[in-house]
């Protein structure tokens, strides 16, 4: 694997993709002994998660998804995985207004693997204020249930009016 990602900033778009998707592949229910084999290549996949290519994007986001699928009862190797450049380039992408559902969602199953059997990695999601974050995404605005008065604006109408899903 981190042959196949060596020179990935060099490679065109259309490369990168393909390097990407046999890393994906190659992440896929993984035995403990060969850890070693994709252990170097995790800061790669985990910057991945910055690139401006969603497909690139996508393809990182679903080899650490299967990465930690491969170790979830493994605690040493899900530290390995869920180290704290990695959960901040999580946390970043949770925030990008145009990550896909399915990236998003995956995203989120990573953090949760990782943090499952991890105290470790639980508490480094705290120190990166994780909760600050999720709360973001889960509080949306919304009108209030009477009609603002025509000397209100919209936007006064909707100060201090929060609806949390």
């Amino acid at each position: 694997v981190p042959a196949c990602l060596m020179y990935l900033d060099f490679f065109s778009i259309s490369a990168q993709v393909k390097a990407l998707t046999v890393t994906a592949n190659s992440c896929q229910a993984l035995q403990s002994e060969e850890f070693v084999l994709v252990q170097e290549a995790i800061p790669i996949i985990s910057s991945r998660l910055k690139n401006e290519d969603k497909k690139s994007v996508d393809l990182a986001c679903q080899a650490l998804s299967r990465l930690a699928d491969s170790y979830k009862q493994d605690k040493d190797r899900l530290a390995e995985i869920g180290k704290p450049d990695v959960l901040a380039n999580l946390q970043e992408l949770l925030q990008k207004p145009t990550v896909s559902a399915s990236t998003f969602t995956t995203c989120l199953h990573i953090l949760v693997v990782l943090t499952t059997n991890n105290p470790t990695t639980s508490l480094h999601l705290l120190q990166q204020n994780m909760g600050e974050t999720l709360k973001k995404l889960l509080v949306v605005p919304t009108l209030n249930e009477t009609t603002p008065s025509s000397s209100k604006s919209i936007n006064q109408s909707l100060e201090g009016d929060m609806l949390v899903l």
